[in-house]
């Protein structure tokens, strides 16, 4: 509802939270000042004013930087619940549900939008039930290009997810899942 694609775009929604748009995260080094946010843009943030969130897959950390593009949902702990799992962060921890296949219904999306800097992002899902809600199988992709003002900076984002889901009992689905990640990059200084 929010459009939102990173973490950054979901904390600007969100009690307590900081990202990129209210917080710039730096380090001092022997008198020199790094920002934080062109070296990892989407650690740059801190949960209830202490630390970046501890971020995870369906419970287990990742390193990767998430998208929403194949992300059904979004679970925010801050603060103490976030250690009840033992991997929350000081701040707290942000965990998210991937997209599963789905053996009900067919899912058909395309999406594409572009900003003021010549960046464009295109994504699509597609979901089919095969074998009468007994297996399905979703294929998820995106292609994100970041504009920027100052040339030749880039960031190019290409992302494939592939999920299949096996029912053999009504109420008993198997998911399993495999997901590409590549990024090429020259952000401005």
């Amino acid at each position: 509802d929010t459009a939102s694609t990173d973490i950054n775009d979901v904390f600007s929604y969100e009690v307590s939270t900081e990202g990129t748009r209210q917080w710039t995260s730096f380090s001092i080094d022997r008198g020199t000042v790094s920002d934080d946010i062109q070296a990892n843009p989407n650690g740059a943030n801190r949960m209830r004013g202490l630390g970046s969130a501890n971020v995870a897959v369906n419970g287990f950390t990742s390193s990767l930087p998430f998208d929403t593009y194949n992300v059904d949902a979004i679970e925010i702990s801050r603060g103490p619940n976030s250690s009840v799992f033992g991997l929350g962060n000081t701040g707290g921890g942000v965990n998210l549900i991937p997209s599963q296949a789905n053996v009900n219904r067919a899912i058909t999306t395309f999406a594409y939008r572009g900003d003021s800097y010549g960046g464009y992002r295109g994504n699509f899902d597609i979901n089919r039930p095969l074998l009468n809600g007994k297996f399905a199988i979703r294929v998820l992709g995106l292609y994100n290009n970041q504009g920027y003002v100052l040339k030749p900076s880039s960031d190019t984002t290409r992302r494939l997810m592939v999920a299949l889901t096996r029912r053999p009992i009504k109420n008993y689905p198997y998911p399993a899942s495999f997901d590409s990640y590549r990024e090429y990059f020259n952000r401005e200084r």
